[in-house]
């Protein structure tokens, strides 16, 4: 069972396969207020993820926060502590995750 200041996050990397976790709020707030800023960063994130959780064998989800800070200082785009999203950016990350959470369940075999 997560609680509550836990969410969801789906991601495809260039591979189409999906990363799925569940992450603190401050970390979600900030992947998908670059994410909607910038949706075509995904993919490297993804791959940076994967690539980092080789490294230190764990889970590609414990580096979220660190993956997403690296990927806005290398594409110069700066992210609050804590972003205020608009209603309109709260909308699009529930579609966005909606989206790759059915992709997700295709890759695992079951019906979307």
């Amino acid at each position: 069972m997560y609680d509550d200041e836990t969410l969801d996050i789906y991601l495809r990397d260039t591979d189409r396969k999906i990363i799925k976790g569940r992450i603190d709020f401050e970390p979600y707030a900030r992947l998908y207020h670059l994410l909607y800023l910038k949706p075509e960063l995904e993919t490297l994130i993804a791959d940076k993820l994967r690539a980092t959780a080789r490294i230190y064998e764990s889970d590609p989800v414990e580096y979220v926060d660190d993956v997403t800070q690296l990927v806005a200082a290398e594409n110069n785009i700066e992210i609050p502590v804590i972003p205020e999203g608009s209603m309109a950016a709260e909308q699009w990350a529930i579609a966005w995750n909606k989206i790759r959470e059915r992709e997700w369940q295709k890759q695992q075999g079951s019906r979307a």
